[in-house]
């Protein structure tokens, strides 16, 4: 079951991926920042909203436009410059279509007006962030980026406040 989907614009593409009216869905979970309208298949497990690409996983650093299917599983394109890949600091990443914390893509988020905060702590013009490196064992350490928005936060006045605490000015995170 898809929670929130509408059936009457519904189309699956594979097991995998769907879209209705508003919302991409991966895997029976939206995809947020992914462009429904724009989505579709390229044929052979690919698929694109024309600003990403997925093909095996989503391609990150490629330019869409240039995506070709080769068969066999195979596809080219030409990959971004490095260059185009700036630092944000404090983890966080961005090139001029995506944000990224720690190679992770922020999906949904704005490379225009993206700013790291200091401690995980990040905005951009309509939403505030929270990421950190967590691990599952202590024992046996492999950290992975996790976070998320944080939707009841007022982006605009969003600030860190400390180590590990921001505010919008009416809460504390």
């Amino acid at each position: 079951m898809l929670p929130g989907a509408d059936p009457a614009s519904f189309t699956a593409f594979s097991a995998a991926f769907s879209r209705d009216a508003r919302t991409v869905f991966l895997g029976g979970a939206a995809l947020p920042g992914v462009d429904s309208a724009r989505f579709r298949s390229l044929g052979d497990g690919a698929f694109t909203d024309d600003r990403r690409i997925w093909f095996h996983g989503e391609l990150h650093g490629v330019v869409p436009s240039t995506f070709a299917l080769l068969g066999g599983g195979y596809a080219r394109a030409e990959v971004r410059p490095l260059g185009a890949l700036r630092s944000l600091g404090h983890g966080y990443a961005a090139d001029e279509v995506l944000v990224y914390f720690h190679g992770k893509v922020i999906a949904g988020a704005d490379p225009a007006s993206f700013q790291s905060l200091g401690h995980g702590f990040a905005r951009d013009a309509k939403r505030a962030y929270f990421y950190e490196l967590a691990t599952e064992s202590l024992k046996m350490p492999s950290y992975e980026p996790r976070g998320g928005a944080l939707p009841e936060a007022d982006a605009a006045r969003f600030r860190a406040i400390g180590r590990f605490h921001a505010t919008d000015g009416r809460r504390v995170f």
